[in-house]
């Protein structure tokens, strides 16, 4: 509101008015945004403890899930072991990361769209500029935004989420046994660690910049 109020030369009273309203508008987001950051953080390390949890009850009843029978003692993991750490920093800790890459390439390239309709409005219809004439319709420039984010949207953000289990699997460090069961005992847990770690991170900082800019 400020941004409009400045560029359509509106007096200094409304620019008063809307620099209060934006006060209000950035502090309630501010306050309200802490609260789901924090529940889906916590929400992640009860999920994470109940797959914990169900992994070691499959891996105790070998008879009645025999696809887990190679899984033997306590389901933790210990950073000193060579196979954990490249599982937590690598394939869970670049995954966050890799979808905020994805976000703001697709953003981007949707806000390009409407950054080449305006010059072209305003280089076929020399009107617009002196007043004399107004520009298109706002349904032209919200229909080429919808159709611009739902294209970036099909190629781009969501494949990945639909690979990301798969990415984890395959891309792993192989198990130490030689079997992929082990893959749920370190390198799975391991790396769901890692999503969190990071993802918690960038959602508390780097999210909340962008959504400020």
């Amino acid at each position: 509101a400020g941004g409009i109020s400045e560029m359509s030369d509106k007096p200094k009273e409304v620019r008063h008015s809307t620099n209060a309203l934006d006060a209000v508008d950035n502090t309630t987001k501010a306050v309200i945004k802490v609260m789901p950051k924090h529940t889906a953080g916590l929400g992640q390390l009860a999920l994470l403890a109940t797959y914990s949890n169900h992994l070691q009850y499959f891996a105790a009843n070998p008879r009645q899930y025999p696809y887990f029978a190679p899984i033997v003692g306590t389901i933790s993991f210990d950073l000193s072991n060579p196979y954990v750490a490249p599982d937590l920093t690598h394939n869970g800790g670049l995954i966050p990361h890799m979808f905020g890459r994805i976000a703001m390439t697709t953003v981007g390239r949707a806000a390009g769209s409407i950054a080449e309709e305006v010059p072209r409005q305003l280089r076929e219809d020399p009107g617009i500029k002196k007043g004399t004439s107004k520009p298109q319709h706002h349904a032209r420039a919200v229909d080429l935004h919808t159709r611009a984010a739902i294209k970036q949207d099909d190629h781009s953000v969501t494949p990945p989420p639909s690979l990301a289990p798969l990415l984890v699997y395959f891309g792993g460090t192989p198990p130490i046994s030689g079997s992929k069961t082990f893959f749920f005992r370190k390198q799975g847990k391991t790396s769901f660690l890692g999503v969190i770690v990071t993802g918690v991170l960038l959602v508390m900082t780097t999210g909340g910049a962008w959504d400020n800019a």
